[in-house]
C-alpha cells in the first residue's frame, strides 16, 4: 500500500493479537482493524495506519526465528526472577509445519518449574538433534544454584559436565536404555527396596495420580561400572494413574540420577522436582496445542512457524506473570477487556 512499517511495530502487534486469541496472520490483521488510530500510534504504526495482512505475513516469514526467540526470552528473563527453581528441558514438534518430504520443525525449550514460563527456545532441526542443542539452549542463562531436569535423551556425560563445571548448576536426569549400564546399576540397587520413600497423591483432569519415589545415595562400588560423573543420588519413581473411580489403572516406573546430595534434596524434594519437570508438557506444550491450536496450524514457510510458536510462548508467559492460572481464561480476559490492558502486558502505557 506504499507505506513503510517498522519491524518492531509489526512484532508488537502480533504479540498483542496473540495475547487476545489470534491464531493466524489473518486473525492478527483482523485484530488491528479493531484499534482506533490513537492505539495504532502507540504500537508504532506510522500516522496510525495499520499494516496490511500481506505485510504482517511477509515480516513474520522473513524473521530470523532463533534470533527472535533469543530476544524475546532475554526480555522475559529481565522482567521475571528465575533463581531458586527448577528448569525443565524438553522438545516439541510443530506437526503442521512440514512441507512435502521435509521434516516438521522441532523446537527445544526450557521452562521454569514454578512460574511455568518459557525462558529459552531454539530450533534443533530434528528430534535426534536435541542432544546437540542442549548446551546452546542454556548457555546464555544464568543457572548457578539451579536444577535442570531433563528426559533420558539428555542423560549424557557431556550435559552433566556442562551443567556442573560451566554453569555451576545441578541436574536431575531420567535414565533409560540409552545408558544401559547405568540403568542396570540403578535397578540392582533398588532390587531390595533400598532407599528413602516419599509419596504424593494428586487429582486433576478427571485423573488420580499416585507418585512413589525411593532415593538412595549410592556407594562408589554400586556405580563404578557406569563412569557417569557427579552422581550423588539415584532414584526409582513409580507413577500409578487411574480415573477417579479407581479403574483403568496404569503403572509406570522410571529410574534417574541427580547431582544433588541428600543435604540439598531429600526424597520429597527430588519428587517435587520430578513432578515439576512434567510442567513443560502439561503447562506449555499441551496448552499450545489444545488452547492455542499449534498442531492444527498450517503456517509452514520461512521462520514463521517458529515465530508463531514463540508468540504463543510469550502470550502464555505474560498471562502467567499477570497472575493467570488458566490460559484460556487469560486470553478471554485480554480479548474482552479494553485494549489498554493488552498494551500494559507488553509494557506500553
Amino acid at each position: 500500500q506504499g507505506k513503510r512499517h517498522r519491524q518492531v511495530s509489526i512484532l508488537a502487534i502480533a504479540t498483542c493479537a496473540m495475547l487476545s486469541g489470534a491464531r493466524s496472520f489473518k486473525a492478527i490483521w483482523d485484530w488491528t482493524q479493531t484499534l482506533p488510530k490513537s492505539q495504532l500510534i502507540k504500537l508504532g504504526c506510522y500516522r496510525g495506519v495499520s499494516p496490511s495482512k500481506s505485510t504482517i505475513e511477509r515480516t513474520l516469514h522473513r524473521q530470523n526465528a532463533d534470533e527472535f526467540d533469543r530476544i524475546i526470552n532475554e526480555w522475559i528473563r529481565c522482567i521475571l526472577p528465575i533463581e531458586s527453581q527448577g528448569i525443565a528441558v524438553d522438545g516439541k514438534t510443530l506437526r503442521g509445519s512440514h512441507i512435502d518430504n521435509k521434516n516438521p520443525i522441532h523446537l527445544l525449550s526450557a521452562v521454569l518449574h514454578n512460574n511455568k514460563v518459557t525462558i529459552a527456545q531454539r530450533n534443533v532441526d530434528r528430534k535426534t538433534n536435541e542432544i546437540t542443542g542442549f548446551e546452546p539452549l542454556l548457555k546464555d542463562i544464568p543457572l548457578e544454584g539451579m536444577v535442570v531436569t531433563a528426559d533420558p535423551m539428555h542423560c549424557q556425560v557431556s550435559h552433566a559436565e556442562f551443567l556442573i563445571k560451566d554453569k555451576k548448576a545441578d541436574f536431575i536426569f531420567s535414565v533409560k536404555d540409552n545408558q544401559p549400564t547405568l540403568r542396570q546399576a540403578i535397578e540392582n540397587i533398588f532390587t531390595d527396596n533400598e532407599g528413602v520413600l516419599a509419596e504424593r497423591i494428586t487429582k486433576g483432569h478427571g485423573r488420580l495420580d499416585i507418585h512413589k519415589i525411593r532415593v538412595h545415595a549410592p556407594k562408589a562400588w554400586e556405580i563404578k561400572e557406569t563412569s557417569f560423573p557427579y552422581i550423588n543420588q539415584v532414584f526409582k519413581l513409580t507413577r500409578i494413574s487411574s480415573n477417579l473411580k479407581g479403574d483403568k489403572t496404569q503403572e509406570e516406573t522410571r529410574y534417574g540420577v541427580t547431582s544433588l546430595n541428600y543435604e540439598q534434596a531429600e526424597a520429597d524434594e527430588v519428587l517435587d522436582l520430578m513432578v515439576g519437570h512434567w510442567c513443560i508438557e502439561n503447562s506449555s506444550h499441551f496448552i499450545r496445542d489444545d488452547t492455542m491450536g499449534e498442531d492444527r496450524s498450517r503456517i509452514r514457510i520461512g521462520g514463521a512457524p517458529q515465530v508463531m510458536a514463540t508468540l504463543r510462548n510469550t502470550a502464555i508467559s505474560l498471562i502467567r506473570m499477570a497472575g493467570g492460572a488458566n490460559i484460556a481464561e487469560g486470553i478471554r480476559y485480554f480479548s474482552w477487556q479494553k485494549k489498554s490492558k493488552v498494551f500494559r502486558a507488553i509494557g506500553i502505557t
